[in-house]
């Protein structure tokens, strides 16, 4: 079950991994939920097995947060410039149960994150106003790479000897990637924003990492709507973001006054 999102304009703090983050005059604190585990799959059509989120969440801790996934680096012809809004606080994943992770129907564990989020950056004064003052919900969009090569498909149907007893059980059939015929690899899109093709009639996932590899985390998007579906905002922390206009203002007077003492002959 998804916890709604709670709106609050109170000092926190939030707890995690043991420590206390709470925001302040330049900082914004969000909890979000997000990277859940398959056999969850995003809008499209790619999943990543709780064993492997296990291995690989912790590279999630320190990364950016940016809005819109607007990083220049990701389409140079088409972005203009970074929006770097923010930094991944810390992250946490449930410990792995005894005998190890296992895919398992209408049950997928996710990572909470906990973000601190840039009030003085470009855009975030209107983000926080439109999410707290209920105009528009925000979410949230995990980012991240993987190595094709450790990849698996999973096809709906019979499974074979091959195929983890847990993946079986939800009925799929695994392929590995290196294993794949022409026909299973040719449904992976080519293009961005299109989906998984079904192969021969039937349905297709794509298990990043495998079951046995990982991923790489790179950063979490700020978006209006998310790939991940179940991905959720469920709290925000934002004392004093009204003042942040007046406190930039502030800033900016007291720079000026010091650029002229500076200019001034001795």
């Amino acid at each position: 079950m998804l916890c709604p999102t709670e709106l609050t304009l109170c000092s926190g703090p939030v707890e995690i991994n043991g420590r206390t983050i709470e925001p302040d005059d330049t900082k914004a604190v969000i909890e979000c939920r997000l990277l859940f585990a398959f056999p969850a799959v995003n809008y499209y059509g790619f999943g990543v097995h709780p064993a492997v989120i296990g291995r690989s969440y912790r590279s999630l801790e320190l990364q950016k947060v940016d809005l819109l996934h607007l990083v220049k680096s990701y389409d140079p012809e088409t972005i203009t410039h970074d929006r770097i809004i923010g930094t991944v606080a810390g992250v946490e994943f449930p410990r792995e149960p005894a005998g190890g992770w296992r895919a398992v129907k209408e049950q997928s564990p996710c990572v909470r994150a906990i973000l601190s989020i840039y009030k003085q950056a470009q855009g975030v004064d209107r983000l926080l106003g439109q999410h707290l003052g209920g105009r528009k919900e925000w979410t949230t969009s995990i980012e991240y790479s993987y190595q094709r090569k450790s990849g698996i498909f999973c096809v709906n149907g019979k499974p074979d000897a091959h195929t983890p007893q847990d993946l079986a059980e939800l009925g799929w059939k695994s392929i590995p990637f290196t294993e794949a015929p022409e026909e299973l690899l040719a449904t992976l899109p080519t293009r961005p924003y299109h989906r998984i093709k079904e192969w021969n009639g039937k349905a297709v996932a794509f298990l990043c990492g495998g079951v046995a590899g990982q991923i790489s985390c790179e950063g979490i998007g700020l978006v209006e709507n998310s790939a991940e579906e179940q991905a959720v905002i469920t709290r925000v922390l934002a004392d004093g973001w009204h003042g942040t206009g007046a406190m930039v203002e502030q800033f900016l007077a007291a720079s000026k006054s010091i650029l002229k003492l500076s200019q001034k002959k001795p």
